[in-house]
């Protein structure tokens, strides 16, 4: 018997407004057909709001403390189970499946991004995202959004649900292809390395790369699914953009249209933000695209191929980012099934980031920042491999092929765990394994390439060193 269904609204919301989280609320929508039922309703979507809430919140309580002649402030925390940037998303998710022709979120894509993203209001030089969503942006509530047929809020409880597995299963992905691989270390550094081709060998035919064991680990941390999370968020977002257009909801000029399905490279949609940090955020949700196209069957096309012209003077780094995705198909599109479906479509375990009480002073959006900047893997990867001056030994490379080995979303620990980089957090007494950015380092790194990607590399700097010295000649003989 479905107990719920004989309760009045008001009191079934009273009780699941109680409920400590989103997994609560999913059983009992899943178990109770009432509930279900329930939740598309105004007091349904009042409920999912403050779990929503709930998820991204960490500050129980606060109290003052004295030390000395200093008082402090002391906050108590709770697991933290998400960063605000996710609860948001979904709002906007579900915003743009309630929009139609009459009812448009804004006038264009510009507007879009400066209205729900990034306001105009802060958008003074660079603009740069922010660790959590603005206080500008505009105050979403699934209650506010009414009952419509393009808009149920329990098929936003069950995307959370799949948006989680996703996540869980595509670090499962990108760990296995890391412990695949068979990485070197630079064993000699000599001075005319870079005048070598880059997987070449000493004289006497002794390799430059001494070959080690990876240890990448096992389970994922709490940063990395998070990266994750907000991957397979945005790329619901792109979706449900360009289903709104494919549907006839969005009403936007034929060139936005464009760039929502264009999915080549890491350059923001608008070219005012072109310099800006949101590039970064963007990694997760390429790994979240590759992780789609593996379970699709699709091979990602152009993707595969791993170099390009990394001349950063005259391409700033916008080729060094570039994914080779295919556009967006003009059709509805939706999320495949997770490749492992529990049938009885039990909620999956998720990593929390615990927290020790705090003292005023210290940032409370540490862990959100970590989340959305803190990948050495792209964050450095361009100083590493595609410095200013240029880098004869990983001249042509570009990120993809480290891309397609989870270097946008693993954490610091991990990469020093697997020997990629040095620990940033290590006292200065510490000795280094590698020079800052260096060669060597630079030689790790590229050791991960397949042999294939090797080929292809040693074939493109080839053909680059022909290329230079038929201009070379070119240029004596008219001089």
């Amino acid at each position: 018997m479905d107990v719920f269904a004989q309760l009045p609204p008001e009191l079934v919301a009273a009780i699941l407004a109680n409920l400590p989280d989103l997994e609560s609320l999913y059983n009992i929508a899943k178990a109770s057909p009432g509930v279900s039922r329930f939740l598309n309703s105004p007091l349904g979507a009042t409920v999912l709001d403050g779990l929503l809430d709930s998820w991204s919140s960490t500050i129980l309580g606060e109290s003052l403390t004295t030390d000395g002649d200093s008082r402090k402030r002391h906050v108590t925390t709770k697991d933290l189970g998400t960063t605000p940037w996710v609860p948001y998303i979904l709002r906007l998710i579900a915003l743009l499946r309630h929009c139609a022709v009459n009812d448009q979120p804004a006038d264009d894509l510009t507007s879009f991004i400066l209205k729900f993203i990034m306001p105009s209001k802060e958008m003074e030089g660079v603009p740069q995202i922010r660790a959590i969503p603005s206080h500008r942006v505009p105050n979403i509530r699934l209650q506010d959004l009414g009952v419509k047929q393009a808009f149920l809020t329990r098929e936003i409880l069950f995307l959370i649900r799949k948006l989680l597995v996703l996540a869980s299963e595509c670090f499962d992905f990108f760990l296995e292809r890391i412990k695949s691989t068979r990485p070197h270390h630079l064993a000699d550094k000599p001075s005319f390395l870079d005048q070598r081709p880059l997987w070449g060998h000493l004289t006497g035919s002794q390799p430059w790369g001494q070959p080690y064991e990876i240890n990448a680990g096992d389970e994922a941390s709490w940063y990395e699914i998070q990266r994750l999370i907000i991957g397979f968020c945005m790329l619901q977002l792109r979706y449900e953009l360009s289903n709104a257009v494919y549907e006839g909801r969005l009403d936007w000029p034929a060139d936005d249209v464009k760039k929502i399905r264009f999915m080549g490279n890491s350059d923001p949609c608008v070219p005012m933000l072109e310099n800006s940090s949101i590039q970064l955020i963007w990694e997760p949700m390429w790994a979240a695209a590759i992780y789609v196209a593996s379970l699709k069957g699709a091979s990602n096309d152009s993707s595969s191929f791993c170099v390009g012209d990394t001349n950063v003077e005259r391409n700033r780094l916008r080729v060094f980012f570039d994914t080779g995705f295919q556009p967006l198909e003009e059709e509805y599109l939706q999320l495949p099934r997770p490749k492992r479906e529990d049938p009885s479509l039990k909620w999956p375990k998720v990593v929390v980031r615990h927290h020790e009480a705090l003292y005023f002073g210290e940032s409370l959006y540490l862990d959100y920042e970590i989340v959305l900047f803190g990948s050495k893997g792209s964050r450095w990867a361009a100083d590493i491999l595609c410095p200013p001056l240029g880098r004869r030994m990983t001249e042509g490379l570009l990120f993809r092929p480290l891309r397609r080995l989870g270097f946008g979303i693993w954490d610091d620990k991990r990469m020093v765990q697997m020997e990629m980089i040095d620990d940033p957090s290590a006292e200065p007494y510490i000795p280094r394994r590698f020079s800052l950015w260096g060669k060597d380092q630079a030689f790790t790194w590229a050791s991960l390439l397949s042999p294939e990607e090797k080929e292809e590399l040693r074939t493109y700097q080839e053909a680059l060193r022909l290329e230079k010295e038929r201009n070379y000649d070119g240029f004596s003989d008219t001089g």
